[in-house]
């Protein structure tokens, strides 16, 4: 049962990424993507929680924004999969932190910077808090 739910959102996946690079072949979309490791998990396996309608576009919208600000590229569609994961869960941790500062559990805020798509171990040393 439990194989045949992750073929059923395997293959969803695959649809959207043929669908994604047909509209990146005609020029609408800039970039390709491909399936990797995570593509037999639901959005909210992968980000921890449940996207709400037309919110899984804009949080793509937004990391595509945030990369030509900060002028990232990737070498491959698997890098630049690895490197959103990574990216959204930076912006995780920088929403649900925020939201405590705003009920005054914590004392500054956070934002998504030009680091937000390296893991702690490749921010360069001296650059995050408690080092």
């Amino acid at each position: 049962e439990e194989e045949a739910k992750r073929k059923e959102i395997w293959l969803a996946t695959r649809a959207r990424v043929m669908e994604h690079n047909k509209r990146a072949e005609n020029g609408s979309e800039s970039f390709t993507m491909g399936m990797n490791h995570l593509s037999d998990q639901t959005t909210a396996e992968v980000t921890g929680r449940r996207l709400q309608d037309g919110e899984e576009t804009e949080v793509h919208k937004e990391f595509q924004t945030w990369k030509v600000k900060y002028g990232k590229t990737y070498p491959s569609p698997e890098e630049e999969a690895k490197r959103k994961e990574i990216w959204l869960a930076t912006r995780k941790m920088v929403t649900e932190h925020n939201k405590r500062a705003e009920n005054g559990l914590e004392s500054y805020t956070l934002a998504v910077n030009h680091f937000a798509d390296l893991t702690t171990q490749e921010v360069p040393r001296g650059l995050l808090p408690m080092e």
